[in-house]
Protein backbone atom coordinates (compact mmCIF):
# COMPACT_ATOMS: atom_id res chain seq x y z
CA UNK A 1 0.00 0.00 0.00
CA UNK A 2 2.88 2.42 0.05
CA UNK A 3 2.01 4.87 -2.73
CA UNK A 4 5.12 4.95 -4.75
CA UNK A 5 5.09 1.04 -5.69
CA UNK A 6 0.98 1.67 -6.53
CA UNK A 7 1.80 4.55 -9.05
CA UNK A 8 4.65 2.53 -10.57
CA UNK A 9 2.33 -0.69 -10.72
CA UNK A 10 -0.46 1.86 -12.48
CA UNK A 11 2.13 3.27 -14.62
CA UNK A 12 3.52 0.04 -16.09
CA UNK A 13 -0.08 -1.31 -16.38
CA UNK A 14 -1.06 1.76 -18.20
CA UNK A 15 2.02 1.30 -20.90
CA UNK A 16 1.41 -2.39 -21.16
CA UNK A 17 -2.06 -1.08 -22.38
CA UNK A 18 -0.93 1.79 -24.27
CA UNK A 19 1.51 -0.07 -26.20
CA UNK A 20 -1.56 -2.61 -27.09
CA UNK A 21 -4.10 -0.66 -27.51
CA UNK A 22 -2.81 2.82 -28.06
CA UNK A 23 -4.46 6.52 -27.32
CA UNK A 24 -7.51 4.33 -27.88
CA UNK A 25 -7.36 3.78 -23.82
CA UNK A 26 -8.24 7.66 -22.98
CA UNK A 27 -12.02 6.96 -23.89
CA UNK A 28 -12.74 3.90 -21.97
CA UNK A 29 -11.70 2.09 -18.96
CA UNK A 30 -11.35 -0.77 -20.93
CA UNK A 31 -10.46 -0.47 -24.77
CA UNK A 32 -12.82 -2.12 -27.58
CA UNK A 33 -12.67 -2.43 -30.62
CA UNK A 34 -15.39 -2.51 -32.96
CA UNK A 35 -14.01 -6.27 -35.06
CA UNK A 36 -15.98 -4.67 -38.16
CA UNK A 37 -14.03 -1.26 -38.41
CA UNK A 38 -14.39 1.14 -40.51
CA UNK A 39 -16.30 -1.75 -43.12
CA UNK A 40 -19.24 -0.86 -40.18
CA UNK A 41 -19.51 2.60 -42.21
CA UNK A 42 -21.78 2.15 -44.96
CA UNK A 43 -24.20 4.49 -46.86
CA UNK A 44 -26.68 4.58 -44.37
CA UNK A 45 -23.95 5.13 -41.34
CA UNK A 46 -22.55 7.52 -43.73
CA UNK A 47 -26.21 9.53 -44.19
CA UNK A 48 -26.72 9.62 -40.79
CA UNK A 49 -23.59 11.38 -40.08
CA UNK A 50 -24.42 14.37 -42.67
CA UNK A 51 -28.43 14.42 -41.15
CA UNK A 52 -27.00 15.18 -38.01
CA UNK A 53 -24.68 17.86 -39.52
CA UNK A 54 -27.20 19.60 -41.46
CA UNK A 55 -29.41 19.93 -38.09
CA UNK A 56 -26.72 21.39 -36.48
CA UNK A 57 -26.31 23.91 -39.33
CA UNK A 58 -29.98 24.35 -39.70
CA UNK A 59 -30.36 24.97 -35.39
CA UNK A 60 -27.51 27.83 -35.62
CA UNK A 61 -29.15 29.33 -38.75
CA UNK A 62 -32.34 29.80 -36.96
CA UNK A 63 -31.11 31.18 -33.83
CA UNK A 64 -28.66 33.14 -36.58
CA UNK A 65 -25.56 32.09 -35.55
CA UNK A 66 -22.25 31.39 -38.07
CA UNK A 67 -20.73 28.43 -38.25
CA UNK A 68 -16.66 27.85 -38.58
CA UNK A 69 -16.97 24.14 -40.00
CA UNK A 70 -13.55 22.68 -39.15
CA UNK A 71 -12.91 19.31 -40.76
CA UNK A 72 -10.56 16.99 -39.08
CA UNK A 73 -7.19 16.18 -39.64
CA UNK A 74 -6.03 12.69 -40.58
CA UNK A 75 -2.37 12.47 -41.76
CA UNK A 76 -2.80 8.63 -43.51
CA UNK A 77 -4.87 5.67 -43.90
CA UNK A 78 -8.37 4.48 -44.82
CA UNK A 79 -9.96 6.86 -42.39
CA UNK A 80 -8.89 9.49 -43.73
CA UNK A 81 -9.82 8.35 -47.27
CA UNK A 82 -13.17 7.84 -46.58
CA UNK A 83 -13.61 11.40 -44.95
CA UNK A 84 -12.12 13.15 -47.60
CA UNK A 85 -14.25 10.80 -50.59
CA UNK A 86 -17.50 10.30 -48.88
CA UNK A 87 -17.72 12.68 -45.79
CA UNK A 88 -16.30 16.13 -46.87
CA UNK A 89 -17.47 16.64 -50.14
CA UNK A 90 -21.01 16.01 -49.36
CA UNK A 91 -20.79 17.97 -45.91
CA UNK A 92 -19.06 21.08 -48.85
CA UNK A 93 -22.33 20.32 -51.23
CA UNK A 94 -24.58 21.16 -47.84
CA UNK A 95 -22.64 24.21 -47.05
CA UNK A 96 -23.16 25.47 -50.60
CA UNK A 97 -26.63 26.07 -49.67
CA UNK A 98 -26.17 27.82 -45.83
CA UNK A 99 -25.26 31.19 -45.74
CA UNK A 100 -24.28 30.64 -42.10
CA UNK A 101 -21.85 28.15 -42.41
CA UNK A 102 -18.42 28.50 -43.72
CA UNK A 103 -15.72 25.15 -44.15
CA UNK A 104 -12.55 25.99 -43.23
CA UNK A 105 -9.87 23.32 -43.84
CA UNK A 106 -6.56 23.88 -42.05
CA UNK A 107 -5.02 21.19 -43.82
CA UNK A 108 -2.80 22.84 -45.42
CA UNK A 109 -1.35 25.01 -42.17
CA UNK A 110 -0.51 21.67 -39.85
CA UNK A 111 2.53 20.15 -40.85
CA UNK A 112 2.48 16.68 -40.48
CA UNK A 113 4.90 15.63 -38.27
CA UNK A 114 5.76 14.29 -34.78
CA UNK A 115 5.99 17.64 -33.61
CA UNK A 116 2.13 18.26 -33.94
CA UNK A 117 1.12 14.71 -34.08
CA UNK A 118 0.67 11.89 -31.63
CA UNK A 119 -0.34 9.53 -33.71
CA UNK A 120 -1.91 9.78 -37.37
CA UNK A 121 -5.20 11.90 -35.78
CA UNK A 122 -4.27 13.16 -32.31
CA UNK A 123 -2.40 16.27 -31.47
CA UNK A 124 0.51 16.78 -29.15
CA UNK A 125 0.65 19.71 -26.70
CA UNK A 126 2.51 21.77 -29.40
CA UNK A 127 -0.01 20.58 -32.34
CA UNK A 128 -3.14 21.86 -30.22
CA UNK A 129 -1.60 25.21 -29.24
CA UNK A 130 -1.22 25.81 -33.35
CA UNK A 131 -4.19 24.58 -34.18
CA UNK A 132 -5.76 26.64 -31.48
CA UNK A 133 -3.66 29.99 -32.69
CA UNK A 134 -5.03 28.53 -36.11
CA UNK A 135 -8.67 28.67 -35.22
CA UNK A 136 -8.52 31.57 -32.93
CA UNK A 137 -6.99 34.00 -36.04
CA UNK A 138 -9.53 32.82 -38.08
CA UNK A 139 -12.67 33.43 -35.26
CA UNK A 140 -10.77 36.89 -34.67
CA UNK A 141 -10.72 37.49 -38.66
CA UNK A 142 -14.33 37.02 -38.73
CA UNK A 143 -15.71 38.86 -35.90
CA UNK A 144 -13.18 42.08 -37.30
CA UNK A 145 -14.81 42.21 -40.73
Amino acid sequence: QIPLFKSLYKYTDYLKKFKEYGLLNIYRPKAEFNEKGLLRINDDYISSILFRKKTIFNMCSEINCKVLYIPEIVTEGPYKDLLENKIYPNVKKMIDDCDNVEFYNINSLVEKNKINFLDKMHFTIEGNKLISEIIYNKITKIMNS
